[in-house]
């Protein structure tokens, strides 16, 4: 699973904005769910993947049949959260806050 993102730094020119910086980025999350045959209907039912991107669900009541992941989990469960902070950084996003 992967999720994309684009971060802008625009200024204003006269009478338009126009992008400074651009940050753009793709990450990808790999994962292993070990589910047996007796299980799948309790975690359909408990969990939220009906609800979830791929209909699967790590996070809750689905972490217990996590068994590794690889990559950004933050991919695997929505937006790359952990590099989109850090291009908000690079684009000075935070600047006077930190």
């Amino acid at each position: 699973m992967g999720t994309a993102f684009c971060v802008d730094r625009k200024v204003w020119r006269g009478d338009h904005w126009k992008v400074f910086k651009r940050i753009q980025g793709y990450e990808v999350g790999e994962y292993e769910l070990n589910i047996s045959d007796e299980w799948i209907d309790i975690y359909l039912e408990k969990s939220f993947s009906a609800s979830s991107s791929g209909a699967i669900a790590i996070e809750v009541y689905g972490a217990q049949f996590l068994k590794t992941v690889s990559g950004s989990h933050s991919a695997i469960v929505g937006l790359s959260m952990f590099e989109v902070r850090e291009a908000l950084q690079e684009v000075g996003f935070f600047d006077g806050i930190l």
